[in-house]
């Protein structure tokens, strides 16, 4: 939703975001990112990774080196414009 802000056409208003291994299971999934159980992290950590649009989804996580991959689904089985970003620490 905040992409709309920005002037981002069709924007997924309700997104999922979902990571996988290398080995395509399923390892985090969030909805809401004030809903993740590191809710505060996030929010701490800044870099537009929190945002004032409860609807919006992110993970804090540690991974070890490897293959990930990130999907975004917009709920109930909507479509739009979303975007991931992934940051190294």
């Amino acid at each position: 939703p905040v992409l709309a802000t920005a002037g981002v056409p069709d924007v997924l208003a309700d997104p999922n975001l979902t990571l996988y291994n290398s080995a395509g299971q399923q390892i985090q999934f969030n909805e809401d990112w004030q809903s993740a159980s590191n809710a505060s992290e996030v929010s701490a950590l800044g870099r537009g990774m929190s945002s004032s649009y409860p609807t919006e989804a992110a993970l804090l996580t540690t991974l070890d080196p490897g293959a990930y991959t990130a999907i975004v689904r917009g709920a109930g089985v909507t479509t739009g414009n979303a975007l991931v970003e992934v940051f190294e620490e």
